[in-house]
């Protein structure tokens, strides 16, 4: 059977950043909770788990069905040295329903606790992620199985023709040591899966 060589590498930060790859369950199926279970006045929820487990896809594909199901959410996402937090959104003038905070953790104490006040007096919905337990209800918990690993991959190279990179990338026993070496972090077994796609590439042409 001839093999083609795709030249993009569908490992590209372009095509696994958040919303990119869309949000599957550790059992590889799409699954988000009931809306309706979510959005209530002064609520706050959480989403925890590791670095690169899949919080932020998490977040992604719920803020979209939020949006579709005409609710109005604000999106706000904290790194390293964010110590403060506007609730300003300078792209809306309306209430929002929804207030997601990706990155809670990275508020202080009294911070967090300033924010949650403010949001219940607003009657609006806190979603946050964090990688520790902040205390409230769990929405979602992240988790990563070789059955989510093996359906990311997948889905990152379903489009792509038959060749000898996409047999690199889907190789079982290259998906289990990269979960192995890698734990739960995702975001990192993509990152080298670009490179083995890149050393099958080199290896074909030789």
């Amino acid at each position: 059977m001839a093999f083609t060589f795709p030249n993009r590498n569908p490992f590209s930060s372009s095509f696994v950043r958040p919303g990119a790859v869309r949000f599957l369950s550790p059992m590889g199926k799409t699954e988000l909770p009931d809306l309706k279970s979510i959005v209530h006045p002064g609520s706050r929820w959480q989403i925890i788990g590791p670095h690169g487990s899949g919080k932020s896809t998490f977040v992604v594909s719920l803020q979209e069905r939020l949006q579709s199901a005409d609710f109005i959410v604000h999106h706000h996402v904290l790194h390293s040295g964010n110590g403060t937090l506007s609730l300003v959104d300078p792209r809306s003038n309306a209430r929002p329903d929804v207030v997601i905070v990706d990155g809670l953790e990275q508020l202080s104490r009294w911070s967090q606790w300033k924010l949650v006040r403010q949001l219940r007096r607003m009657s609006v919905t806190l979603v946050a992620t964090a990688h520790c337990d902040l205390g409230y209800p769990t929405l979602y918990r992240t988790s990563v199985s070789l059955e989510l690993l093996r359906a990311v991959v997948a889905s990152l190279v379903v489009e792509l023709p038959e060749s000898l990179q996409v047999e690199a990338v889907t190789d079982e026993l290259t998906l289990q040591n990269l979960l192995l070496k890698h734990g739960s972090n995702v975001r990192e077994i993509l990152f080298e899966l670009y490179d083995v796609w890149e050393s099958a590439r080199f290896a074909a042409h030789v």
